[in-house]
């Protein structure tokens, strides 16, 4: 990490370092004008010696670490920080003493729970055979979080930038076409609803009735990404029963599934509990029926069943549709948005849906994977962990459940 103060405060930081040096190669100066300088500075002023331990070290070093005056004398970095940041410190040190440069490095040290990043100039001493190391370590704990603040920051915007094109772009294509075929309908039932048959009619309107379904998803669906995308929806974990979860999707799309014939099997366990977030797994799963529906043939199947796999509960959509290439499969393990495509019976859709359930499962420490052939068909699957008994999850639910029916009349 290369944080430092502005170019400014830097050259007089500098200033300061170089007066000191002096000061300290200067045998006959040295006692007297280093110690008034070195005691008035707000940066931490110190001495070690080829041991690094500390022969020198000013109030304001002693007042950051909280050390009483001379109790520092002899210590080493092991003795005042953590062994890590101290072992990075003698490192350092180690390179001034190996190469006699002045070094100028940022350092980081914790202290009582907080951690400090220190600008930190060390330079080697040299009194005859003897070896020494000084140097002054200013605080820049404020620019280095101000520094992070702004990183975040950017981050923040960059996402919502990317956010917002996604946005403009399903809005672009998968909102206003669907909305324009439904314009075109409208128009024409207008003009010609007179001449029309009563079946001419129906059709029309299943026609407009199935196109506002398909742009009320979308939409749905974009609101539903973009809060995930400003971190606005967030897991809460319990225990959840995936049997229960599917039949609530099931029924929600029994009307879609009926319209092509197909039927929908729910072969889980209604014992199988994982933990994760209810109403986000039945998200996931409405949209993964969803898809299934979309591209399987009229009059076919879709099959939902499970397995156990080490510590985790996998839950399996299937179908025997049209399946998925090979390319769009690595889009889908790069977690990347597939450009929609039509499904059986030209149903449109937004091409965010596997992208948001996969982004919904990870918020629930799970997975999400997809196989499939061309032409076959396709099964996803989603893993998610198991209530282990031994958990303090596990005991709530369970006493919970002795509550009731101990309670129960």
């Amino acid at each position: 990490m290369d944080t430092s103060p502005d170019s400014t405060s830097r050259g007089d930081q500098e200033s300061q370092v170089n007066k000191l040096r002096t000061l300290l190669e200067n045998s006959d100066a040295r006692a007297r004008r280093f110690e008034a300088i070195a005691e008035k500075m707000p940066s931490l002023v110190w001495i070690k010696d080829r041991e690094h331990r500390l022969i020198y070290c000013n109030p304001a070093f002693e007042e950051a670490f909280g050390i009483e005056t001379g109790a520092w004398l002899n210590k080493s970095g092991w003795d005042l920080f953590p062994e890590e940041q101290a072992r990075a410190i003698a490192d350092n040190d180690s390179r001034v003493f190996a190469s006699n440069i002045v070094l100028r490095i940022v350092e980081t040290i914790s202290f009582n729970g907080i951690e400090y990043h220190y600008l930190s100039y060390k330079f080697p001493l040299n009194d005859g055979p003897q070896q020494y190391i000084a140097g002054v370590s200013i605080d820049i704990s404020t620019q280095v979080e101000t520094e992070q603040r702004l990183r975040e920051e950017i981050r923040s915007n960059e996402n919502i930038i990317r956010t917002r094109d996604r946005l403009m772009s399903v809005l672009a294509h998968d909102v206003r076409t669907p909305i324009f075929t439904m314009g075109q309908l409208a128009e024409l039932l207008f003009e010609k609803h007179h001449n029309l048959s009563p079946g001419e009619l129906e059709d029309n309107l299943k026609g407009i009735q199935t196109t506002a379904n398909s742009i009320l998803g979308t939409i749905e669906q974009l609101l539903t990404w973009a809060k995930t995308q400003q971190e606005k929806i967030r897991a809460r974990h319990k225990a959840i029963t995936p049997f229960r979860s599917i039949e609530i999707a099931r029924g929600l799309l029994a009307q879609s599934a009926a319209l092509k014939e197909i039927r929908i099997d729910n072969k889980v366990d209604p014992d199988l509990r994982v933990v994760g977030d209810a109403e986000l797994f039945e998200t996931v799963v409405r949209n993964l029926l969803s898809n299934a529906l979309k591209y399987s043939p009229r009059g076919g199947s879709i099959r939902i069943e499970q397995k156990l796999e080490d510590d985790y509960g996998v839950i399996s959509i299937i179908d025997r549709g049209r399946g998925i290439d090979e390319t769009r499969l690595e889009q889908i393990r790069r977690g990347e948005r597939l450009k929609s495509t039509p499904g059986t019976e030209h149903e449109a859709g937004s091409g965010l849906g596997l992208m948001m359930c996969r982004e919904f499962i990870a918020k629930q420490s799970g997975t999400l994977d997809v196989s499939s052939e061309p032409g076959k068909g396709t099964r996803v699957s989603v893993s998610l962990p198991l209530i282990d008994k031994d958990s303090e999850l596990y005991q709530l639910i369970y006493i919970s459940r002795c509550q009731r029916n101990y309670n129960a009349p």
